[in-house]
């Protein structure tokens, strides 16, 4: 039963939901004015700032069911995923479009300094400063060229990738995008060339691509992929935030011809550091409202604030606003083991087991578990540690649309550990699974 209180909180969204629902029927021009209603206020979460002004915004767009591509693409695993007959398995690749030293290591990355942070600091050398402590590792005293990176991306994931990827069992795969892809930026070295060969290879191989936007003009977290030059995250202060839009809906023109092409998320991972809800709603109906009115038809998936991930209150509204609309998803990454709390076998078994529960409760929302994995943290023995893998697999199967598991891969170099990739607690043993058909072989 729920409370009369919890009914007359959420009174007004279901009047705004049910009024969409019938302007959704309507030409995209005819939808009244006015953004969806953000998920209430937990008394339980520290108040979040206030959003800067904002230009009004139209309505999230109720989508009709999204169109079946034409072609030979019409069976296509991505087709399927979209329409909901297969749920999204899909392998992180880093290192694809943002270069991440600690998720990619190499030797063109080691040094006798500390390991570069992030791209902008990697390519800008010594001089630059990350905005929190490195982690341990090694730095070049030389920052590598642009073309060393290209050469390295070459080589890093290749036509075989895919290959094996598509052999051990997923269906997709995932690549975090910077506001380089689709601009010309000195201080980066552009990856636009890769992602269209890594395209034409999924196209090729029927295997969904996921791009997420996570290096973001103004920042939007402090996650090193997110290359914050500073200590602000100012994502949603204009000029940011239009470049930001601007950014997704080129990237949308720049890869819509590929079949492959299955999901955009236009803010990875956002920080109630320098978000609320409304921010978010507002950001988030104005990129729909755009894509739509350019024929739009993949999947859109959204992330609430970070901080609030498998958060009972914040996601009934997410859910409700989702549930009439079967290209739009909701993006929870659960990296249990890089989160301090849980820093022993107890605390990590009743967090999965909550976590499961809170994907059973909403088995009705559009939900995927956007990263996960297994690491070695916690010390534990490998048994352990394979329980605990399989406690997880069991717990996320409940996400209604699917799971990324992330990264496939983050070492080049013997016996550097790898400790949380897919392919090491595959080789260990840790989860089941086949070996790596082709390691890669630095150039």
């Amino acid at each position: 039963m729920i409370p009369i209180r919890c009914m007359i909180m959420y009174l007004p969204l279901l009047i705004s939901l049910l009024s969409c629902y019938s302007d959704a029927q309507q030409p995209l021009s005819k939808i009244p004015a006015g953004p969806i209603q953000p998920p209430p206020a937990n008394p339980a979460q520290p108040p979040q700032p206030s959003p800067a002004p904002l230009e009004p915004s139209s309505p999230l767009p109720l989508s009709p069911a999204p169109a079946i591509p034409t072609g030979s693409q019409t069976t296509s695993m991505t087709t399927k995923i979209i329409l909901g007959q297969v749920k999204m398995n899909a392998a992180l690749l880093t290192c694809a479009a943002i270069i991440e030293p600690m998720s990619c290591q190499n030797p063109l990355f080691f040094g006798t300094g500390p390991l570069a942070y992030n791209e902008l600091v990697l390519m800008k050398g010594n001089d630059a400063k990350p905005p929190t402590t490195p982690p341990p590792g090694g730095k070049p005293a030389v920052p590598p060229s642009a073309q060393q990176v290209n050469d390295f991306r070459y080589g890093w994931i290749t036509e075989q990738t895919i290959i094996d990827i598509k052999a051990r069992g997923f269906n997709s795969i995932k690549i975090k995008f910077g506001f380089w892809l689709v601009g010309e930026y000195k201080e980066f070295s552009s990856p636009r060339d890769f992602i269209e060969q890594i395209m034409r290879w999924t196209d090729k191989h029927d295997i969904g691509v996921y791009l997420t936007y996570a290096a973001v003009f103004g920042c939007q977290n402090f996650q090193p992929v997110a290359n914050c030059p500073n200590n602000l995250i100012e994502w949603g202060v204009e000029p940011n935030r239009q470049k930001n839009i601007d950014t997704i809906v080129k990237v949308w023109e720049l890869f819509k011809s590929h079949p492959s092409l299955m999901a955009i998320n236009p803010l990875y991972e956002p920080s109630l550091l320098g978000a609320n809800n409304i921010m978010l709603t507002s950001y988030y109906t104005d990129i729909m409202t755009i894509l739509q009115k350019s024929n739009f038809d993949r999947l859109f998936v959204i992330s609430p604030l970070v901080e609030k991930r498998f958060d009972d209150i914040e996601i009934k509204t997410w859910c409700e606003s989702a549930k009439k609309m079967p290209n739009f998803l909701i993006s929870m990454s659960s990296y249990l083991y890089w989160e301090a709390a849980f820093d022993s076998e107890k605390k990590l078994e009743d967090e999965i087991t909550r976590r499961g529960d809170f994907l059973s409760k909403n088995k009705d929302c559009n939900i995927i578990v956007d990263e996960w994995s297994v690491a070695l943290k916690v010390q534990m023995t490998q048994g352990k540690l394979g329980e605990l893998a399989e406690k997880q697999q069991q717990a996320y199967d409940k996400a209604s649309k699917g799971t990324v598991y992330g990264p496939f891969n983050t070492t080049t170099v013997p016996n550097v550990p790898d400790i949380f990739s897919y392919t090491s607690v595959v080789d260990n043993g840790i989860i089941k699974g086949t070996p790596v058909l082709s390691p890669f072989v630095a150039k």
